[in-house]
């Protein structure tokens, strides 16, 4: 019971870590909001939709959405590897659930 519930703790960890790199890339990214909608139609959608689907969904052209969805992965990789793992290494992001530090 205890390593499942570590386990559970860890994977709401990085969720929480990412949904922060997302929520940087809405908020201090050029064309941030649609780089976000892209982003979670992709990839955190309840369902798995084909680029197709998210490009009409969007109402964006082919070559435009290819561009931004390359831009939107670069943005969320930075904000993730240069702000959100350092401050979660260095425990000042702390999971929105509320766990005490040791």
């Amino acid at each position: 019971m205890h390593r499942e519930m570590n386990n559970l703790m860890i994977i709401y960890g990085l969720s929480d870590m990412i949904y922060r790199g997302m929520t940087l890339v809405k908020f201090y990214a050029p064309n941030g909001v649609m780089l976000s909608e892209i982003l979670h139609s992709c990839f955190c959608s309840h369902y798995n939709k084909t680029d197709v689907e998210v490009q009409q969904e969007l109402g964006i052209g082919r070559t435009s959405f290819y561009k931004m969805k390359k831009q939107a992965l670069g943005y969320l990789g930075f904000y993730f590897y240069e702000i959100v793992v350092p401050q979660a290494k260095d425990k000042r992001f702390k999971p929105s659930l509320g766990v005490e530090e040791e």
